[in-house]
């Protein structure tokens, strides 16, 4: 019960990741080690994709502003068209950290809130008589 409370704790907050080439990867390598469920852990992953992809730019705009470089700088950027590709990569590498270190905060929120939530709700579930 508690196992399957981590899985899905950690499958949420994973599935939110605002990083969309390795989420799948690093729930695999996560379950893989914490010895949780694959398939559950996997599922909310992709289950989550939509909201991960709405929530991409929250979290580039949040992430940029808490840590000293605002979005509209990198509006700026990704709207000039004459910047070389080579360029761009520190600008959204950057906000990409920016984003994924904002992530890291909450994460370190939610997971603990989460657990408690599906800790009691699978513990209540199992009482009740079906």
């Amino acid at each position: 019960m508690e196992r399957t409370a981590v899985c899905l704790s950690v499958g949420i907050v994973m599935g939110l990741m605002p990083l969309l080439w390795g989420t799948s990867l690093l729930c695999f390598m996560l379950a893989w080690i914490f010895g949780l469920n694959h398939i559950l852990i996997q599922a909310l992953n992709y289950l989550l994709y939509p909201v991960q992809l709405s929530l991409l730019w929250p979290f580039f705009y949040f992430g940029g502003n808490l840590f000293g470089a605002p979005a509209s700088d990198i509006k700026a950027v990704l709207n000039d068209m004459n910047i070389p590709m080579w360029e761009l990569f520190p600008t959204i590498w950057m906000a990409n950290l920016h984003a994924l270190l904002l992530w890291c905060i909450l994460a370190s929120v939610c997971i603990p809130i989460l657990y408690a939530l599906f800790t009691f709700a699978l513990k209540r579930r199992r009482k009740t008589p079906e």
